[in-house]
């Protein structure tokens, strides 16, 4: 508290008396307003500001939720970055609660058009609230897509969908054995020993050992 008694004689006048009742209220002030950049906690009217300050309109819409935007801010350095990377475009996808699985041309066999890769999205519902898979989401994931990869690739973008109750199983037989054949020796003891592949749930092997002569 500003003790008025205490001002010169030279500054005793109106202007500041005006000035010490001011600095007085300075405690009633809500200083955290004044923190801005504070993503976490920043007022929502805050956010388009701050997202085209940061040069993120490109990811964005008009339907843009408040928490995405939350999270973008908060990786918009490191996206800016990184942008022209396939670190960037998970990240990007990441934000929007999509799990990106990302097939450069050079990863399929055989080879796809140089320069390209294929993104499938695979959505999680955010806080419980099912997305609708309608041409706006679409729209949304090729604009973040685009915003983050470099301008001269081409993309191919597929949508998938992720619960944590519901799952997709993929189950794998492989059938696969050994043919051998020893001559002109006869042995007393023979063993083979072949890989078994990893990529299945069920295996079956079959081996045939012929001597010679009989």
């Amino acid at each position: 508290m500003v003790d008025l008694r205490l001002l010169p004689g030279g500054i005793d006048d109106d202007r500041s008396r005006a000035l010490a009742a001011a600095i007085e209220r300075l405690d009633d002030i809500d200083r955290t307003r004044l923190l801005v950049y504070h993503v976490d906690t920043v007022d929502a009217s805050a956010l388009p500001h701050l997202v085209e300050q940061f040069h993120l309109t490109d990811y964005i819409d008009d339907v843009t939720s408040e928490p995405l935007m939350r999270r973008l801010l908060k990786r918009a350095i490191a996206l800016h970055r990184h942008k022209g990377t396939r670190w960037a475009v998970e990240t990007a996808l990441e934000a929007a609660g999509v799990t990106a699985e990302i097939t450069e041309w050079w990863q399929t066999d055989p080879p796809a058009t140089p320069n390209t890769f294929q993104v499938i999205a695979f959505i999680r519902p955010e806080g419980g609230t099912a997305y609708a898979l309608d041409a706006t989401l679409i729209a949304r994931l090729e604009r973040m897509v685009r915003a983050s990869k470099r301008h001269s690739q081409g993309v191919e973008l597929a949508l998938g969908m992720e619960t944590e109750t519901t799952r997709i199983r993929v189950g794998l037989t492989t059938l696969s054995g050994e043919t051998v054949t020893v001559h002109p020796h006869a042995v007393t003891e023979l063993s083979a020993h072949g890989a078994v592949p990893k990529i299945g749930v069920a295996h079956y092997g079959v081996e045939t050992t012929t001597l010679y002569p009989k």
